[in-house]
């Protein structure tokens, strides 16, 4: 929840409010005013790191992919050369260490972590706690109460659809099927869609401009 800026033009009331794509808010009116305009200053986003490679990955038990592997960029698990990541759906955890600068918790504001593009969201814990969900774009999620100044552990869970794993089990030679459906919507040669974290995944500073 966050106030917005308004201007009261006669009777009517002018709000104007960024939407980000897919986006949707609900304006309360929730107390009468006598000022006939607020201006609330907007928030910059300063990038403080970059996390690369390499990323750790744990991908979930049963749905033919190995229990783990490392990741040494970011990349689409369509792209992978086993068949087990390539056809994946389900969870993938991805784990990595950030070092958050003193300095950082110093300066006030917000920390935020943006995930770039994940197919299909994700949730953010950091050292053991929920942050938040990315459903949407910007997959974006703050995480100024769960950081501290130095070594963080941050794991992201990204679960992407089954589509995959349904062209994966359609190919030639596959005796045990992971998936089970009444109906064969997809075949071998069916296009595989975009999966897993892609990134670029960056730590925010936002703050009052």
């Amino acid at each position: 929840m966050n106030p917005v800026s308004y201007r009261i033009d006669g009777d009517r009331t002018n709000v104007t409010i960024p939407m980000d794509r897919f986006g949707s808010v609900f304006i309360v009116f929730r107390e009468p005013t006598k000022e006939k305009s607020l201006n609330i200053p907007s928030q910059k986003m300063n990038t403080v790191e970059e996390l690369s490679g390499p990323w750790q990955v744990e991908f979930q038990a049963e749905r033919g992919a190995p229990a783990s592997a490392t990741f040494e960029q970011l990349m689409d698990f369509r792209d992978n050369s086993d068949p087990g990541i390539r056809y994946f759906s389900g969870v993938a955890t991805y784990s990595k260490e950030v070092e958050i600068p003193t300095s950082l918790a110093e300066q006030g504001g917000e920390v935020w972590i943006d995930l770039g593009q994940v197919y299909n969201l994700a949730e953010v814990w950091v050292n053991g706690k929920l942050a938040g969900t990315a459903w949407k774009p910007p997959y974006r999620v703050n995480i100024t109460d769960e950081v501290t100044a130095g070594t963080n552990q941050i794991k992201i869970k990204a679960v992407n659809l089954w589509v995959n794993r349904l062209i994966g089990d359609a190919q030639l030679g596959v005796d045990e099927k992971i998936t089970l459906t009444t109906r064969q919507f997809y075949r071998a040669n069916s296009p595989l869609v975009p999966s897993g974290l892609l990134g670029p995944v960056q730590i925010l500073h936002s703050f009052d401009n």
